[in-house]
């Protein structure tokens, strides 16, 4: 039987092979799923795990002492929780946090200032760096910024009224709508409405529509920020932990866990349960905070390396920087030709990558140098940082908000089903959510 380590090894060179296929990607989708499942059987015969679909549960007790030395400044993990409560909240915290009337109000103002800053500062640079890394064209900017400019105060009002959850689960809502109504005009009408409109919702695969080794990097720390917080608050409130550990897919560390006492955790009352609840995204969303100041530093650091041209992103050629176009400039070009020479005749492209000849679709032409937060690098190493930092920041936010939504298996509706008495309500809101979750996928369909 193979050891271990040449277990390991074999995942690793596969997934190499695989990622680098000149394939569809969803055809390097199923052969890696494929691979990695075949992996998984050989590692849970050699550990002496039992996989559930591929998916190995490593568990381990040897992070409980770094949970226990950092559990160990319980008021300060009070305070971050209790923070995390109001920029998941908003005013709704209020209502939630038990502490005394001075503190309470303290950690109120400063939890909307860090609801402020996340919301102003991160959020807005979230959506240009996933929208070129994960590649997904004309992903309806226009809309969306005009229905900024029409409900800036309903969006703000909802923001500060109920914070981060209340924020995404009303656009959960409202582009569910949206799609509802491209699925009616096409079903009744005959029209293509749901071709033009985008998913709400979508998988993040590494090797996929993420980089390979920068994706992995980023999902482990996020995991690991996320459930280490949901340990510490656990021991400071006395809750037994288990075990903590991972969940391996093939070699992939696809989650991480760790093992309260639930028996004890439900015995808690709602402060102290909702403490450790909330720390997962609490963790998330201040990790999103931090490295988005870190990747300021380094847009504003490696300007002199930046490659200037149109990023494309779309299509076959996403990622590539465009530097001429029929022989001129390509900005000069976009910007002077007309419409009919640009997006219906047969074009010469000079890139990074080569030369080649193709046409280009509306919406997927970016220039770099009016895009801060776009950047492509010819540096390997800087290309690499940027990715990392880019990934760890954006999908921090992305997961410590869509956490809260009242889903089952979803931290917010543990909180939820907490701090609401009416049990009925909190069935029926979360019927609401996992219905618009299925419709938001729903454009994939079409």
């Amino acid at each position: 039987m193979l050891k271990t380590p040449l277990i390991i090894l074999l995942g690793i060179a596969l997934l190499v092979l695989v990622v680098n296929l000149p394939v569809h990607a969803l055809v390097k989708f199923g052969l890696g799923i494929a691979a990695m499942f075949g992996i998984s059987k050989l590692l849970g015969g050699q550990l002496g795990i039992k996989d559930d679909f591929g998916m190995l549960m490593v568990r381990s007790k040897a992070g409980l002492g770094a949970i226990e030395a950092l559990a160990r400044n319980g008021e300060a993990w009070k305070l971050f929780a209790d923070l995390g409560t109001v920029v998941a909240y908003g005013l709704l915290a209020f209502f939630i946090l038990k502490r005394e009337p001075r503190q309470k109000f303290a950690i109120m103002v400063a939890g909307l200032a860090l609801l402020t800053l996340i919301s102003y500062f991160v959020a807005p640079a979230v959506f240009p760096f996933l929208l070129q890394a994960i590649g997904g064209a004309g992903l309806g900017t226009k809309a969306a910024a005009s229905a900024g400019a029409s409900y800036a105060y309903f969006a703000t009002a909802i923001l500060y009224a109920g914070g981060m959850a209340l924020t995404v689960f009303a656009s959960l809502m409202a582009y569910t709508g949206v799609i509802l109504s491209a699925l009616a005009s096409t079903l009744l009408q005959g029209t293509d409405q749901m071709n033009k409109t985008a998913p709400g919702a979508t998988l993040i695969l590494p090797g996929v529509n993420i980089p390979f080794a920068e994706g992995i990097i980023a999902l482990a720390l996020i995991l690991v920020v996320h459930e280490a917080s949901h340990a510490v608050l656990s021991r400071i409130a006395k809750i037994r932990i288990l075990s903590s550990g991972v969940v391996l897919f093939g070699v992939l560390p696809i989650g991480a866990f760790v093992e309260p006492d639930e028996d004890q955790l439900r015995k808690l009352d709602a402060e102290r349960q909702t403490r450790v609840l909330v720390a997962g995204s609490a963790a998330n969303l201040f990790t999103s905070l931090l490295v988005f100041f870190v990747f300021l530093a380094f847009l504003y650091a490696t300007v002199p390396f930046k490659e200037s041209g149109l990023l494309v992103i779309g299509g076959n050629h996403t990622g590539d920087v465009l530097h001429t176009i029929n022989g001129v400039d390509a900005l000069t070009f976009l910007q002077g030709a007309s419409n009919q020479t640009k997006y219906n005749s047969t074009l010469a492209f000079g890139s990074d990558k080569g030369a080649y000849s193709g046409t280009i679709t509306k919406g997927t032409l970016y220039d770099l140098s009016s895009m801060f937060f776009l950047a492509r690098y010819s540096n390997p190493a800087l290309q690499f940082i940027y990715n990392l930092l880019g990934l760890v920041f954006s999908l921090n936010f992305v997961i410590g908000m869509v956490n809260l939504l009242p889903l089952p298996l979803f931290d917010g509706y543990r909180v939820m089903e907490i701090n609401v008495d009416k049990k009925v309500v909190v069935t029926a809101v979360s019927l609401v959510t996992a219905l618009a979750f299925v419709v938001n996928f729903l454009p994939w369909l079409f």
